[in-house]
């Protein structure tokens, strides 16, 4: 079955790459329940990018972020429909010093974090951490290996 043109008039045109926000409590209500979720994909084919360079330090980064839980200002921020429910989450004044490129300001001057970007540099942290305790594993290797020697000539 296919779709004429008058089926599709009110369908709104989709731009690959826009930026579009979505109010989540919406969707929540509107289309998740107990036996649907949401799956997000995002465009990462490496023939749309150019200037490919790995991120590095990610875990320097990483390590100046503090995961937080707090409450929503729901007497201040009425008009934002924020929950009474504790969330977690960073600080976005905080991430925008280490990645930038991960929060986004709007029109009033607010801040946002984009969290499904914090999956690159957590990574790239993990990885980071993987080669320092390897490389303190090889080291406590050779020092244990020198004290066993030395232990032997005494």
């Amino acid at each position: 079955m296919t779709n004429s043109k008058e089926d599709c008039k009110d369908k709104k045109e989709y731009i690959f790459g826009g930026i579009e926000q979505f109010d989540l409590e919406k969707i929540e209500s509107e289309v998740l329940n107990e036996s649907m979720y949401l799956e997000v994909f995002a465009g990462s084919d490496e023939r749309f990018k150019t200037n490919i360079t790995p991120l590095s330090g990610a875990l320097t980064g990483l390590i100046k972020l503090e995961a937080v839980s707090y409450d929503w200002n729901t007497e201040l921020f009425k008009d934002k429909g924020f929950t009474a429910e504790k969330q977690i989450g960073l600080i976005a004044q905080d991430v925008k010093k280490v990645f930038p490129a991960v929060v986004k300001e709007d029109s009033d001057g607010y801040l946002t974090v984009n969290y499904s970007k914090m999956v690159p540099p957590l990574l790239e942290g993990i990885k980071e951490m993987k080669k320092l305790i390897s490389d303190q594993a090889n080291e406590l290797k050779l020092l244990s290996t020198k004290v066993t020697e030395l232990e032997s000539r005494l």
